[in-house]
């Protein structure tokens, strides 16, 4: 079965809550959010500020161990 036209993601999607700080090139201070899914190329973060697409951010993501992430925001939703 093909999938819908807005879902073409490579791997699927979990709906998971993961803590994270996220870093940006301005800013010195962490700020914290949370992920509400997840798959292998990409996450949405929950923010209270969210960033505008191209913005470049390093991800730390709180798991069993941390796991550092370089990533480019392509998508907003104010």
């Amino acid at each position: 079965m093909p999938q819908p036209d807005h879902d073409r993601r490579s791997s699927p999607r979990l709906k998971l809550k993961v803590p994270l700080e996220i870093y940006t090139e301005q800013g010195a201070s962490p700020i914290r959010g949370n992920t509400s899914d997840l798959n292998l190329s990409g996450c949405y973060i929950e923010t209270i500020f969210p960033f505008p697409p191209g913005t470049r951010l390093e991800v730390k993501l709180q798991l069993d161990n941390t796991l550092l992430i370089l990533a480019t925001v392509v998508t907003c939703d104010p």
